[in-house]
């Protein structure tokens, strides 16, 4: 998320669905609009939807939903649920492809360093070091490297 994006979630969603970490806000903080921007700083890391899904979970009963003592940092106890409820799959399907194509193929393609490649990505984004959309960028590259090094050794 962008910053004034991060904002708006915090302010038309967050906020809607739990308005306990609103009115933490407005009765801790001498400048409340100051302090939504900072916390909002938390959010850059995931996107909207991985957000809302939180909130959505925590609505529905299905995750437990923070209780008082995590109010003061609402959006980093949103932020930590999102990217703990990241799917961790899909760095492994990508490896379980890239083994299945290069099962014939024996040692003459290093099928592990473009699996360590997208392990390594995969770890940057789980904690935050790249967006969603750099991790996605960056995996299609790994694979469009790796298919392209595999088209290459069948051909020859």
């Amino acid at each position: 998320m962008t910053e004034d994006e991060a904002k708006s979630f915090m302010i038309d969603a967050a906020y809607v669905a739990f308005p306990s970490a609103r009115k933490f806000v407005l009765l801790n903080s001498s400048d409340p609009a100051a302090t939504v921007a900072a916390q909002s700083k938390a959010l850059l890391a995931i996107d909207r939807d991985e957000a809302q899904a939180v909130l959505d979970r925590w609505l529905a009963g299905k995750a437990a939903a923070p209780d008082s003592d995590e109010l003061e940092n609402f959006a980093l106890t949103i932020r930590k649920a999102a990217l703990r409820n990241r799917p961790e799959k899909a760095p492994g399907e990508a490896q379980d492809a890239m083994r299945e194509q290069t099962r014939h193929l024996g040692p003459k393609i290093d099928s592990l360093r473009y699996m360590a490649d997208l392990k390594q990505l995969w770890e940057r984004q789980r904690i935050g070091e790249m967006t969603p959309q750099e991790f996605e960028s960056r995996r299609q590259q790994v694979l469009d490297e790796f298919d392209q090094a595999y088209r290459q050794e069948a051909t020859t």
